[in-house]
């Protein structure tokens, strides 16, 4: 009888014990969705699709701004690399249109994402933000 509990108790505390080490929740990768504010296309939305293994990060990205006349030309996607420290992920995005890349900044609480992002060597400087949610 004490050996059976001595059993149940080692496996109790196996089982706690992973319970903490991570999980799929953990993981960057999915899609990621929400508001984008840009200095040139204004209030649009978008996503990024991101694929996480160890700290290494890969996906695509996409997001149009077609909420004022004339900002649809600001519509962009493509393709995004970069990584993640902690809480800290930085990404390089480049774009299917063969315009500038963008560099990304941002940081994860639970299932939420926000940061910044700006054009990188542009004749026309681009900045934004972003608050993303993980769908």
């Amino acid at each position: 009888m004490l050996r059976g509990r001595a059993v149940e108790v080692i496996l109790a505390v196996a089982l706690l014990g992973s319970a903490g080490c991570g999980s799929e929740d953990d993981s960057l990768s999915g899609v990621w969705t929400g508001a984008f504010k840009d200095s040139l296309g204004g209030l649009g939305g978008g996503s990024l699709t991101l694929r996480q293994a160890g700290v290494a990060l890969e996906g695509s990205w996409d997001v149009v701004f077609q909420t004022m006349p004339g900002r649809s030309k600001y519509n962009n996607s493509g393709s995004l690399a970069g990584t993640v420290d902690g809480g800290s992920i930085t990404l390089r995005m480049t774009s299917s249109q063969g315009s500038c890349p963008y560099q990304l900044h941002a940081t994860r609480s639970g299932r939420k994402l926000v940061g910044t992002y700006s054009a990188i060597d542009c004749a026309t400087p681009q900045t934004g933000s972003f608050d993303l949610d993980r769908t």
